[in-house]
């Protein structure tokens, strides 16, 4: 019985301590406000990507003038690559670190 609640409590510390990050505001500010920008980002340019093909469907099934389909398509594709940008400024500074290390090692193996 004894073995049964110390075990218990030990799982229950580990569980504790695991789980501690999650909990607490800053850690999950950084952590979700990051990954929720990407993953908006992601979306909108799928989304954009989605509506550019069905603009190219519209024009061949004649539901819409040339025109019309260029200048559509031109604001799409300007939207699209607004939203790609902003997808690698987020991910610039972690290829930015990861260059600075290299580079890091580098000198550290010519030396």
């Amino acid at each position: 019985m004894i073995l049964l609640i110390l075990f218990l409590l030990l799982v229950a510390l580990f569980a504790g301590y695991t789980l501690s990050p999650f909990f607490d505001k800053s850690f999950r500010k950084k952590f979700s406000s990051a990954h929720n920008e990407r993953q908006n980002l992601t979306y909108q340019k799928e989304e954009l990507m989605t509506a550019i093909s069905d603009l190219e469907y519209d024009l061949t099934m004649k539901k819409m003038s040339e025109a019309d389909y260029l200048q559509q398509k031109e604001n799409l594709m300007q939207e699209t690559v607004e939203v790609m940008k902003k997808l690698d400024r987020l991910e610039e500074p972690e290829n930015h670190h990861a260059a600075d290390s290299a580079r890091k090692k580098q000198d550290k193996i010519q030396s």
